[in-house]
């Protein structure tokens, strides 16, 4: 089957460089449990124009370039390509893409895909969702770390994984499975022969 797969807080050790990045450049120093919405903004008490602008100066950064995998990332994708087919679906910015591609082309071995949903391109009436990429793509199964994703997804009827981060630890619903490592993920994907979720 196709396997969605969000890349920031996943695949990709994001938020932590980010405050530190934002913390160099502000003098602001923001721990990662205080990090309690992906709307930056509301956690840096700044508009979310600045929000925006500081996400893109990180993106031109050295440290984003050489950004860390999460633990057992790249392995468990290794492992589930050899019977899945991988899409990366990321709401990165427009210009992340060529340093997106060129980290991906770096660290992964396996065949994927990646699709970009435009979030930062779109109003909010005329945004293409996760989900909607998911069911144009076919994918049955999204692994993510957004709760707004997560839910929209689950929603649509796609089984979802959802890592717990501290911007999402209220969210709950039916079809979304709460995973703390990949190695869970692997050990979900090994005890079934179908995208069902335990």
């Amino acid at each position: 089957m196709k396997i969605g797969v969000d890349l920031d807080e996943v695949v990709v050790d994001l938020v932590k460089p980010l405050l530190s990045f934002y913390e160099s450049t502000t003098g602001r120093k923001f721990l990662f449990n205080e990090v309690f919405t992906y709307n930056l903004e509301e956690v840096w008490g700044c508009t979310k124009e600045e929000a925006v602008e500081a996400v893109r100066a990180f993106y031109r950064t050295k440290e984003f370039d050489s950004l860390s995998a999460i633990e057992g990332a790249l392995s468990s994708l290794e492992l589930l390509s050899a019977q899945h087919e991988i899409v990366f679906i990321t709401a990165r910015h427009n210009e992340a893409i060529e340093k997106t591609k060129l980290w991906i082309d770096r660290n992964c071995a396996f065949p994927n895909q990646v699709i970009y949903s435009g979030e930062y391109q779109h109003r909010e009436n005329e945004r293409v969702t996760k989900a909607d990429i998911c069911l144009r793509e076919g994918a049955q199964v999204m692994i993510e770390d957004n709760s707004q994703y997560a839910v929209e997804c689950a929603d649509r009827g796609i089984r979802t994984y959802l890592f717990t981060k501290p911007w999402n630890i209220t969210t709950k619903h039916p079809r979304i499975k709460r995973v703390s490592s990949w190695k869970q993920i692997n050990e979900s994907f090994a005890s079934q022969n179908s995208p069902q979720l335990k």
